[in-house]
């Protein structure tokens, strides 16, 4: 009878690094804010941490794109200049003034979508895992 080794920690990493990968991306992009142009959720990278199955979703703010730390964490009432939410306000048929006005009132909500994507990612990679490792090992 022959002995096979197999290498179960590297055929997890390769599953992590493609498959857990692309898991973490769609959710954070499905729970993402989608803004008025969706350029949005085209910044976000899933990194994996030491662990195997274990992510992290970073988002970064270019200079194109200074409010996202706002969009996640919300703000404090301030008055914004109208014209840094005029598209946003026409697109849902508002009214730039109202909307800058309100800001300055009542502030921003938080919208910690990348908590939500983790959420959701659970179940799908709980499944995804599995059926890696079956076909790893040869089952179906």
């Amino acid at each position: 009878m022959g002995v096979a080794d197999f290498d179960l920690a590297g055929a997890l990493a390769i599953w992590a690094d493609t498959e857990g990968m692309a898991l973490a991306l769609a959710a954070a992009r499905s729970a993402a804010p989608r803004g008025v142009t969706g350029a949005f959720s085209a910044r976000m990278f899933p990194t994996r941490t030491t662990a195997l199955t274990s992510f992290r979703l970073e988002i970064h703010s270019g200079a194109d794109q200074p409010m996202v730390p706002w969009i996640i964490h919300g703000t404090k009432p301030h008055m914004p200049p109208v014209s840094a939410v005029t598209a946003w306000a026409q697109s849902k048929g508002l009214d730039p003034w109202a909307l800058a006005r309100s800001i300055a009132l009542h502030g921003t909500r938080a919208q910690p979508f990348q908590k939500i994507a983790m959420a959701r990612l659970e179940d799908p990679i709980r499944i995804s895992l599995m059926n890696a490792i079956r076909a790893t090992l040869g089952g179906s």
